[in-house]
């Protein structure tokens, strides 16, 4: 008895594995995925096992919408890497008939369909709770009408995004492959970091439902990209990426809790387009390295 109990243990962790990846795509990206959040026939009869405890909090586990997040920081590295390569096959395409900063916009414009402008929104309403008092900030960005901050952010960020890249595609078109997929799977490595070291803000309507992640899922995603960037970069030029990725993410914790004091959704996209826009400005200084 036992043995089918750990063997059904085992099944539902390695299940859980591909609820999460599934999760972070689904909540990521508009792509499409295969649903596994049903319960199947082995979970149900699991329960009536002798070691009903253990066995259901692992099925419960994986009910969860946020478990990605929570115990599988690393599907949010994973899910920036499938990104990052339908971009880089958006630039492979536009390069071979259109001028470089033509290249640049497509592929930011093929980043944003693919994530649905879900980090863009969240940029928006942080910069515009930035326009106002502390005490308005949360009610500020709350509002579905964008301000004048929002669009200068914005603005700032396509200009800043699509500067670099069209500066990558002057150093070559390999470079801007490995530029688009380590970007996009480094800014969304903090994800975690960022949930587990600040409060989340009350009236968040996604960080409230999110649980504390825990130390895996916060060091995972960066493991996973530091051995993207070792692989992918010289031995220098990887070490320079990671420690702004590092950096930068631990002085946006401070300013997460310091000006909104707490976490939330939005500020959580704000945060992945500044991450991006940092990366890219680090990758494009390598030509002289």
């Amino acid at each position: 008895m036992r043995k089918n109990n750990q063997k059904i243990a085992e099944g539902i962790k390695i299940k859980n594995l591909f609820v999460a990846l599934q999760q972070s795509i689904e909540f990521l990206t508009i792509l499409p995925t295969t649903r596994l959040l049903k319960q199947d026939r082995s979970l149900q009869q699991s329960k009536k096992t002798t070691d009903k405890t253990s066995i259901k909090n692992l099925a419960s586990s994986s009910t969860s919408n946020f478990l990605w997040l929570e115990k599988h920081g690393w599907a949010a590295t994973i899910c920036g890497l499938l990104i990052g390569a339908i971009c880089a096959l958006c630039a492979l395409a536009t390069s071979l008939i259109l001028p470089q900063f033509l290249c640049a916009c497509l592929t930011i414009a093929c980043s944003v369909i693919v994530t649905g402008a879900l980090h863009e929104d969240g940029l928006a309403d942080s910069a515009d709770g930035l326009g106002v008092a502390r005490a308005k900030r949360i009610q500020v960005m709350q509002d579905a009408h964008i301000g004048s901050f929002a669009t200068l952010a914005l603005i700032l960020s396509f200009a800043l995004r699509a500067g670099a890249l069209t500066l990558l595609f002057n150093q070559g078109l390999s470079l801007v492959i490995i530029s688009l997929i380590l970007t996009h799977a480094g800014a969304r490595c903090a994800f975690p970091m960022w949930f587990r070291y600040t409060k989340t803000i009350p009236h968040a309507s996604i960080a409230r439902l999110v649980a504390r992640p825990n130390l895996f899922s916060v060091s995972s995603p960066l493991a996973l990209f530091t051995c993207s960037a070792i692989i992918l970069l010289p031995l220098l030029q990887a070490s320079i990426l990671i420690s702004v990725l590092l950096v930068a993410s631990i002085l946006l914790l401070y300013a997460f809790g310091k000006l909104f004091r707490g976490i939330s959704g939005d500020l959580c996209g704000g945060g992945e387009q500044v991450l991006e826009c940092l990366l890219l400005i680090c990758l494009c200084s390598f030509a002289g390295l």
